[in-house]
């Protein structure tokens, strides 16, 4: 069985429970009128920033009809015809593709933040692409997608223990909030200014690791090397008993990761 089959296994009581929001549906929601929308040519790998964060979108499709969308994000894809978000659609119970032009607001559905520019929304997420000139002179934006880009695999897996007992603490989000602030330093002076913490904040409260989306923080985490893996345990633990009380789901939630670190430790050393 491999780490990721085991991962799997051991996290199946726990790791990938969905937001429990109310996702609401137009006057004609049982027409499949997005259908337009529904498939690419073939799925895209997904986008490491993007992938499993979940946001909630007042979406128009071709036919002009608006419904609330609850989308578990994958990857923004670029198509002769403009920009798609390529996610789960809880509305549509499957896999779409979903127009940024037709995006009228994205919400955080934790937070309450809610944006109506898309570009904007996703620009730290993603990699810079010619139409994105205008972006290459706001520091903050191109700050905020690094540090995303070096914390964003050990941020799921700390939530995964954070929210192990379906609640996320003032304390434990303290001590997050200080490791992406440690960890920003690191990238240097320039980045540290200028990178949006608030909105790092806001990309970690979205997430909702469903197993596949884990097995993917794990298996990129473990490149960087054993010192990686025993530090995110260490801080996992304090995040246990940050808030003055153990749960027996967050005491088994620590014992499955500590399996699957092990686990991944000793498959590199093989």
């Amino acid at each position: 069985m491999t780490i990721f089959e085991e991962l799997r296994n051991k996290l199946r009581s726990f790791g990938g429970g969905e937001p429990q929001v109310d996702v609401g549906r137009h006057p004609q929601s049982g027409s499949l009128s997005d259908t337009h929308d529904m498939m690419l040519a073939a799925a895209p790998d997904p986008e490491p920033l993007l992938d499993g964060l979940s946001i909630g979108i007042t979406y128009e499709d071709v036919d002009g009809n608006i419904s609330e969308r609850l989308v578990n994000c994958v990857k923004l894809v670029e198509t002769p015809d403009g920009r798609y978000l390529w996610g789960y659609c809880h509305l549509r119970t499957d896999f779409r593709a979903f127009s940024l032009e037709r995006i009228q607001q994205i919400r955080d559905y934790r937070t309450g933040a809610q944006t109506e520019d898309s570009d904007a929304f996703f620009a730290p997420f993603i990699g810079m692409t010619e139409q994105d000139d205008r972006l290459h002179t706001e520091y903050e934006t191109r700050a905020t997608r690094e540090v995303l880009g070096l914390v964003g695999d050990e941020l799921r897996i700390l939530m995964f223990v954070a929210m192990a007992d379906r609640h996320f603490d003032e304390s434990e989000e303290t001590l997050i909030s200080d490791f992406v602030r440690t960890r920003a330093r690191q990238l240097g002076p320039e980045v540290f200014e200028n990178y949006d913490h608030q909105r790092v904040v806001e990309w970690m409260s979205a997430q909702v690791p469903t197993y596949d989306v884990l097995e993917r923080a794990v298996e990129r985490l473990s490149t960087r090397g054993e010192w990686e893996l025993r530090a995110l345990w260490d801080l996992s633990t304090d995040i246990v008993h940050a808030d003055a009380r153990v749960d027996e789901a967050e005491l088994q939630a620590m014992d499955e990761l500590y399996n699957a670190i092990d686990a991944v430790i000793k498959e590199a050393q093989e």
